[in-house]
């Protein structure tokens, strides 16, 4: 399966870069490429030095996800961010509650100013523990736990490639939205405490997809995706 999953993060990283290619070809002097800014009629998004967003909530990962971030524009098309998260339950129920950490750090690249669309490159680390009643399995005597109460610790480490959209909030100047989804390799990491010995966690499961991060037993890839509230400030670098 992970053999599978680099294939396939490696297909979406060509996809990826097959797109990016023609973009960042502004960046060269070369007559006989199509500068795509020239022929786009939409306004340029503002920009400034620095930005702050806040994710209110994580639509596509569990457990949930709310927390703040800070940007710096290094150009008008280069970005660096990070984003520190508390996790919690949201709408997933568990016998006692979950707490945790969530910290991501990007590097994003904006190829036009008239369209506001980009890439980024991701590093992820989460953390998070609670208690539960979930299966566990004897494979020597065959004997199952089932709705067992346990206490379990959750580590998440992982990179991944995104594309976004960024565009003005309403008529102001100074708030925006982003938009982001990709494809990521993780490697996932659980210890449950308190199971009697020779037992094993045996997850609920008709079919394992492997590919989403709401599945806490596939290790090897992740969708990362989120909604974000954007305010800039600092020196404007495009008004």
């Amino acid at each position: 399966m992970l053999s599978r999953s680099i294939f396939g993060f490696v297909l979406f990283t060509v996809i990826l870069y097959s797109a990016a290619a023609p973009a960042t070809a502004q960046f060269k002097l070369n007559n006989d490429r199509i500068n795509l800014d020239s022929i786009v009629n939409f306004k340029p998004v503002p920009v400034s030095r620095w930005i702050l967003s806040y994710n209110p909530y994580g639509f596509f990962e569990w457990p949930s996800a709310a927390g703040f971030g800070i940007g710096y524009r290094l150009s008008g098309h280069a970005e660096l961010w990070s984003e520190s998260s508390f996790l919690w339950n949201g709408v997933g129920k568990t016998q006692g509650p979950i707490t945790g950490f969530k910290q991501v750090v990007q590097g994003k690249l904006f190829p036009y100013e008239k369209i506001p669309f980009f890439f980024a490159l991701e590093a992820r680390y989460k953390g998070y523990q609670y208690r539960d009643t979930n299966r566990f399995i004897n494979a020597a005597t065959k004997d199952t736990l089932s709705e067992f109460s346990s206490f379990s610790h959750h580590y998440f480490f992982g990179a991944a490639l995104q594309v976004g959209v960024r565009t003005a909030l309403g008529s102001g100047r100074r708030f925006q939205v982003e938009f982001v989804l990709g494809l990521g390799i993780r490697k996932y990491v659980h210890t449950w405490y308190g199971v009697p010995q020779g037992y094993t966690y045996a997850p609920y499961r008709g079919i394992d997809i492997k590919i989403t991060d709401i599945v806490d037993e596939s290790p090897d890839v992740y969708l990362p995706g989120s909604v974000r509230l954007i305010y800039l400030f600092g020196k404007r670098l495009r008004p």
